[in-house]
């Protein structure tokens, strides 16, 4: 996971889009920063589960769902770019 591209995109989120990334450590899905909050209002909407935490080497909170979510996010949510 590029932590510079994670900074990028969050510093310039104006709370309009929830950017999730494959944690290289745990496998799972994570969202930073405002994308973080976001998606745990949603989540959370829906019942889904996820998990809250703070990334302490990006200096922001976090929230992680598993690719059960992150599948279902998918067929709910508009897809603006997937890389």
């Amino acid at each position: 996971m590029d932590l510079n591209l994670v900074k990028t995109n969050e510093a310039t989120n104006k709370g309009m889009n929830i950017f999730l990334y494959l944690s290289d450590v745990s496998g799972q899905w994570v969202a930073y920063g405002q994308s973080a909050y976001a998606l745990r209002l949603y989540v959370k909407a829906q019942e889904y589960d996820s998990l809250r935490a703070y990334s302490a080497e990006l200096n922001m909170p976090c929230t992680v769902i598993s690719h059960k979510t992150a599948k279902s996010l998918r067929h709910e949510l508009k897809i603006v770019d997937e890389q």
